[in-house]
């Protein structure tokens, strides 16, 4: 798991600087910000002052009239000390180095407290994926989301529409969804789009829309309808059937409301780990 963010900033000393030199530009990851919440850190702000610092990375070969600093953690708490009127904000400044190390534990702090959309998450995690190299399994290791999520989350972000992100934040589908329609229509986001919304509107259970993904795959210049109707038909699934003790079946409901994941994915990615560390797969 990521090292916290707390752990971090007392690495490091805070200093005050202008609100008006911050770039408060993509590098931060909350997109929607709750008012209510808002207001609650305005009120905790005069009344205590800021707890926890913002985190803040200064710009090289900056130019005259450009912003000196690019925002890294706190947009929340910047918004808030501008709409109270202060001009400086209490902030540490961060290498490259730690700023990896603190959106990867800003990402796992806030997905733990179940406050980022679908859509902050995945810009987060596409932040990190490119950051590390484009390896999912470094932003595994520092955050504590499934490889295969990860990429799930890079894909929304980077090919999903406005509607797709849209239906995966109301649970119309899910992120392995979009990711099937994606690779089934070869990348043409348009196709995929289409694709998804007949899934929605056909109503399709989960195993309906994995056969819709294969039969479009593999037919991909058919009519949407005949998709849709072979995915209707009964298919023979490779299926292991399990009785859960109660623990266990406690421990997954709460993995899947922690994680936004299916049972059938939770239960997949515990066995899948499992048989990994006891060196069953490589």
């Amino acid at each position: 798991m990521a090292e916290k963010i707390t752990q971090i900033v007392q690495k490091s000393r805070a200093q005050e600087i202008r609100i008006d030199e911050i770039d408060k530009g993509p590098a931060h990851i909350r997109t929607y910000v709750n008012e209510e919440d808002l207001e609650e850190l305005k009120d905790s702000i005069q009344k205590l002052g800021l707890l926890q610092p913002i985190v803040v990375m200064e710009k090289k070969n900056v130019k005259s009239g450009e912003r000196k600093y690019s925002l890294v953690v706190g947009s929340r708490r910047v918004r808030a000390h501008e709409e109270l009127g202060e001009d400086d904000i209490l902030a540490v400044i961060v290498d490259e180095q730690n700023k990896e190390k603190i959106l990867a534990a800003s990402l796992a702090e806030n997905m733990f407290r179940s406050k980022l959309s679908h859509k902050d998450t995945a810009k987060a995690v596409t932040e990190l994926y490119k950051l590390y190299g484009k390896d999912e399994k470094k932003v595994a290791k520092a955050t504590g989301i499934w490889p295969e999520t990860v990429l799930r989350y890079v894909y929304l972000k980077e090919y999903g529409t406005t509607k797709m992100i849209d239906w995966v934040q109301k649970g119309d589908v899910t992120l392995l969804d979009v990711k099937r329609m994606l690779e089934a229509a070869k990348w043409n986001i348009a196709k995929a789009e289409r694709w998804i919304e007949a899934m929605i509107k056909e109503g399709m259970t989960r195993t309906e829309k994995k056969n819709f993904a294969e039969y479009m795959k593999a037919n991909p210049s058919v009519p949407i309808s005949d998709g849709v109707e072979d995915a209707k038909k009964l298919h023979i699934q490779n299926r292991i059937l399990v009785d859960l003790p109660p623990d266990v079946q406690k421990g997954i409901a709460k993995a899947m409301k922690e994680w936004k994941m299916d049972a059938d994915e939770v239960a997949l990615q515990a066995l899948h780990d499992w048989l990994e560390d006891q060196g069953y797969i490589e």
